[in-house]
């Protein structure tokens, strides 16, 4: 309840001036819907009844008139919702992009990306398309039923009783079915998340199931799944249908029942036809809103749970971004005796200290799994360490604004980030940088022959992923975009994984210029492009287990002379 107040709340709050439409014109809408039966009732009994042609064009015209308000008040009334629900749709879906983005590397860790997706696209749409307009026509046609409760008393007693025993029997009949419902919803709601888990995995990997030859395997879980999905659903079918008809059914008898006693009530001279239409017209104005939220249920319930599943993530505790603003354009960078793992019963670093002065290049070489791209994260702030600090400029970095401190920081990482866009936007990503300063960069990480060779240079579309270009290309253009973001301090994790040793030493010496005067930092298991860096720390076992220059290294390391055999 309290999330879905929230809800209710951040509507309010993102669209004032569109509620206040909302409300007045739905009052609007209601005083009308009341007032029609007896417009109708008049028509019936004083126009045709009694012959009286006068009063019945007179009737006729404000039926007419009291129907055009009505659907003008409507169409406002739906197009003043539909602008309600994008806009809160927009802003909620920014919020948990924003929330994402501020979360810690252990809650990245905890998400299943079909889950995350599940949330953005199906449960916020299950939000919008069942959201405050159902809710507000729910308590609006609540209004309108005791309305026409207090109409029906005054045309007949004893047949409004009879109906609210029926209504009465419909209620209580539907809350064994209503709270099976929402339990086969969440059941629902929770195989699909796998499902969808499972879809964006494959297509997202497809190429790469193929060469594993773990397609069969896949298909073979994905059938289970799919298995149990079709059963959870029929499931939830035969709930919701089995409310539906037997609402429908009790609903049929209300005006079976109706259209008898009303009969013999006319045949007895105590009832008119006008009183009978009335009677049936408000009738339905009390059956609706049952019906309504019946036949709504299976929307509601998962709006619910949709609420509960968007809410999940707006109320999950984020970092502030609060802290302390380093204005020196050096930084200092010191990882002092940090222990670290992504879970709690492993650990990635044991005890690690590190150093990267101002204007320094640092090499950290270790082999796969030793633990030296988790310090790239660590410095990024990515995750928060077990024990020690990490530090830039003698201030502990959970001490610092996380947000302006990335500014000054730039990763170049062995998984590169390509948009569906153009290789021009994938370089720029929306920084408005001159074209000369590009193809200058361009020209560096050797990108000149394939932008040459598109048909449509840089403003060529690379595909989905950036999967029209090989492994090399895609690094080079990650390398030219983090480049071109002028950072105080670049990390190269693993950043020419993909590119041939000539072309690596070649792109190497080419970006010198534009590494001047930044701390560089190089993590990588090649010793060829750490030829001229300061200091080396060699890892192995998730400790450093060498440090010093190059030169030391050579003369005295062990480690490191394996690294350099391997490299020759």
């Amino acid at each position: 309840m309290n999330r879905f107040l929230s809800y209710i709340k951040d509507i309010i709050r993102l669209n004032k001036k569109g509620m206040f439409l909302i409300f007045n014109f739905s009052i609007v809408q209601m005083i009308l819907s009341i007032w029609q039966p007896k417009i109708m009732q008049s028509l019936i009994d004083e126009g045709i009844q009694n012959n009286n042609v006068k009063i019945l064009v007179r009737l006729f015209i404000v039926l007419l008139f009291v129907s055009l308000i009505q659907n003008l008040a409507k169409y406002i009334i739906t197009m003043y919702h539909t602008k309600v629900k994008k806009r809160y749709t927009y802003r909620i879906k920014m919020d948990i992009f924003n929330r994402i983005t501020k979360q810690s590397g252990k809650e990245f860790n905890n998400q299943r990306t079909g889950e995350l997706i599940k949330v953005i696209e199906s449960d916020i749409y299950a939000i919008e398309n069942a959201g405050v307009d159902l809710i507000i026509d729910i308590l609006f046609n609540i209004v309108i039923s005791i309305c026409a409760i207090v109409m029906l008393f005054q045309l007949n007693k004893r047949l409004m009783f009879l109906v609210l025993i029926i209504e009465t029997i419909i209620v209580f009949g539907q809350k064994y079915l209503i709270e099976k419902m929402y339990q086969k919803v969440k059941e629902l709601r929770e195989i699909s998340g796998r499902s969808m888990s499972l879809t964006e995995e494959y297509v997202a990997n497809i190429v790469n199931f193929i060469i594993a030859k773990t397609e069969k395997f896949f298909m073979l879980n994905f059938q289970k799944v799919e298995q149990e999905n079709i059963k959870k659903n029929i499931e939830y079918r035969r709930c919701t249908e089995g409310g539906r008809l037997f609402s429908q059914s009790m609903n049929a008898i209300i005006v079976a029942v109706i259209y008898l006693v009303s009969g013999i009530n006319i045949i007895k001279g105590r009832m008119t036809f006008g009183s009978m239409v009335a009677f049936l017209q408000y009738t339905y104005m009390l059956i609706n809103p049952f019906l309504m939220i019946i036949n709504s249920y299976s929307q509601i319930q998962n709006m619910l749970v949709s609420v509960n599943k968007v809410y999940d993530i707006l109320d999950e505790p984020v970092r502030e971004y609060k802290g302390a603003v380093i204005d020196t354009k050096d930084l200092d960078i010191e990882i002092s005796n940090v222990t670290f793992g992504y879970r709690d019963d492993e650990q990635v670093l044991k005890n690690v200290s590190m150093k990267f002065p101002p204007n320094s290049k640092t090499a950290i070489i270790g082999e796969s799994g030793s633990g030296k791209s988790t310090i790239a994260k660590l410095i990024y702030a990515l995750w928060d360490v077990n024990s020690g600090e990490v530090r830039l400029n003698k201030k502990c970095i959970n001490e610092l604004n996380i947000e302006e401190m990335r500014k000054r920081i730039s990763i170049v990482t062995q998984d590169t980030v390509l948009l569906s866009n153009t290789l021009l936007n994938n370089i720029d990503i929306g920084r408005n940088i001159e074209k000369d300063k590009i193809m200058r960069m361009c020209k560096a990480v050797q990108l000149e022959d394939l932008i040459e060779s598109l048909p449509n240079g840089l403003n060529e579309m690379i595909g989905e992923r950036g999967n029209q270009l090989s492994g090399g290309q895609q690094q080079r253009i990650a390398l030219a975009r983090t480049l071109l973001d002028e950072s105080d301090v670049v990390i190269l994790d693993e950043a020419t994984s993909a590119l041939d040793n000539i072309t690596q030493e070649i792109i190497m010496n080419e970006i010198k210029p534009f590494l001047k005067g930044k701390t560089v930092i190089i993590i990588t298991h090649r010793l060829a492009i750490i030829k001229d860096v300061d200091y080396v720390y060699v890892m192995d076992n998730h400790s450093i287990v060498e440090e010093g220059t190059p030169e030391y290294l050579s003369q005295n390391g062990t480690k490191y002379l394996e690294f350099q055999k391997y490299s020759e």
